[in-house]
Formats: C-alpha cells, structure tokens, sequence
C-alpha cells in the first residue's frame, strides 16, 4: 500500500511544480527572477522536504501523525486556494498567506518540540518565504498603483 507521506509529497511536489515550471493559469511569466520570488519558491521547496521527513519518522511526535497530516493538507488548501483568491478577492489574499504562516510555523513547532530540530529549521526557513511572499504581493500593488 503507497503510504499517505509519499502521496502527500507526489501532491506538494505537482504544485510547485505547477506554480514555477508552467507559470499556473492565472500567473504571467517572469523575465527576470526577483529575490523575493527566489525566496518563496525556496521555502515551498523546504516545506516539502520538511513535512516529508516529519511525517516519514519512526520517531514519536507531540500530536498524532494523523493531526500533522491534517495540518500539511489544510496548508495544502490554503496554498491552492491562493490563486482562486487573488483574482476573485485580492483583498483576503493576505490572510490566506497568513494562515498558510501559521500552519507551516505550527509544523515547525511541533517539530522542534518533537526533537526534531532539522526539519523544525525546514519548516522556519519556510516561513520566512511566506513573509517574502507578502512582501511581493505588496510590490505587486504598488507597481499597478504606479501604472
């Protein structure tokens, strides 16, 4: 039987795929790679390997592997939902990135707490790429506001 982690990895690994390589529906394509886009999609990158590891572990957990795997999909949700939100209601877009921030930091803190320290570090850089993408959302509106 394929195992929920490898599945749940298959799931993240399309999406960021999907988001960078292809460029998404919604997203126009890059000439030039910012700083800011670089960190977010090396924080996707570390939340995949992150979750990955914590939920592959033989080690025991604060929570349940179940309660982790409800965190990594409703993270999954948010994050998809993102596109959905920005061309419909690009004003909630900041609190769907904020609650992505809190599950991924929530993760982390479990690991940490599980003693787990790489993937809580993995978790924490990722974080930060959910603060970078904020910051671009931000860059985003002011450059139409100049336009």
């Amino acid at each position: 039987m394929i195992d929920a982690t490898i599945v749940v990895t298959f799931f993240l690994s399309y999406k960021v795929f999907k988001k960078y390589a292809v460029n998404g529906i919604d997203r126009p394509t890059e000439k030039a790679w910012s700083h800011l886009q670089i960190a977010i999609m090396f924080g996707h990158f570390a939340f995949i390997l992150g979750q990955h590891f914590l939920l592959s572990t033989d080690a025991s957990l604060i929570l349940s592997k179940g309660t982790v795997l409800v965190l990594v999909l409703g993270a999954l949700l948010i994050s998809d939902l993102q596109d959905v939100v920005k061309s419909k209601m690009p004003i909630y877009l900041y609190g769907a990135i904020l609650i992505e921030y809190m599950l991924w930091a929530a993760l982390g803190l479990i690991a940490l707490m599980s003693g787990r320290f790489s993937d809580g570090v993995l978790f924490f850089v990722a974080c930060v790429s959910r603060l970078a993408e904020i910051l671009q959302q931000y860059n985003d509106v002011l450059e139409r506001k100049k336009n």
